[in-house]
């Protein structure tokens, strides 16, 4: 990037004189709020070619998996040319709560991932707190070809995008008020109020729900999961879906079209 600056002397006008501004990429790291950032490329431990550990970028929260039947698998190259994690059925990945917001604190959720279209109602991409009404907030699907959820066990917040059969980044965003929203690719959908949170917290779960760990989602290839303890503002969400969407090899093509970041990546002062 340049600026230019212009100065005069006894009526004439100087030269103009470039001056050079260095930026470089912007990642979920420059975001002073994030608690929690799971990226695909980074932090795996591998048992053969399954999961057995994720630790995530910014608190170094970790989640694993003993059980080599329950390890999703590990793609390097699993779409777009980036790597992924692959959930089958009864598949998942636990560990502790961390920084993670609960009880009535903000929280801004983003999930960049693929869904084949196999999947099973109620399956669980996400989902952080304890067993036991509203204890948990938890991001699923309803079933295939349907679309997300936003529950807070036992109160679900229906989003209309569906996940199946494609690429797609989905962020949900919640106030310190019970303001919840969807934004799917970057397009805000399914405004709601939430009705009760979680008022305790002891796991999180990746691929299945914290209450009950039968509902795994079945054919979902988790790339990046980022987590900020407040709502972010247009800008930074903007940043993040952006981020996400060129981290993963979309190039921006999911965007919609007067979104900053569909033809180029964020940047940030070096």
């Amino acid at each position: 990037m340049f600026g230019f600056a212009i100065s005069t002397t006894l009526g004439r006008t100087a030269p103009a004189r470039a001056t050079i501004i260095a930026t470089r990429n912007w990642t979920p790291a420059d975001l002073g709020s994030a608690v929690a950032w799971w990226d695909a490329e980074k932090g795996i431990t591998l048992a053969g070619t399954g999961v057995a550990r994720w630790i995530d970028r910014i608190g170094g929260q970790t989640v694993t998996q003993s059980a080599a039947s329950a390890q999703p698998a590990f793609d390097g190259a699993a779409r777009n040319g980036k790597a992924g994690l692959v959930f089958g059925s009864g598949q998942f990945l636990t560990g502790g709560i961390g920084a993670l917001p609960v009880a009535a604190k903000a929280h801004t959720l983003l999930v960049a991932a693929h869904a084949t279209g196999a999947d099973r109602y109620n399956a669980t991409v996400l989902s952080w707190g304890a067993r036991g009404t509203n204890a948990s907030r938890s991001l699923r699907v309803r079933g295939a070809h349907e679309g997300v959820i936003m529950s807070f066990y036992s109160n679900d917040y229906n989003g209309a995008a569906s996940w199946s059969g494609r690429d797609r980044t989905v962020a949900h965003q919640m106030d310190d008020q019970g303001n919840g929203l969807f934004w799917a690719d970057g397009l805000a959908d399914s405004p709601h109020q939430v009705a009760g949170v979680e008022t305790g917290a002891t796991a999180t779960n990746i691929g299945t729900h914290v209450q009950n760990t039968a509902h795994t989602v079945n054919g979902m290839t988790v790339q990046q999961i980022v987590i900020a303890g407040a709502v972010l503002s247009t800008t930074d969400r903007q940043r993040l879906e952006g981020w996400a969407s060129w981290h993963t090899g979309r190039g921006g093509r999911e965007l919609s079209a007067d979104h900053p970041h569909r033809n180029a990546r964020p940047q940030v002062a070096a």
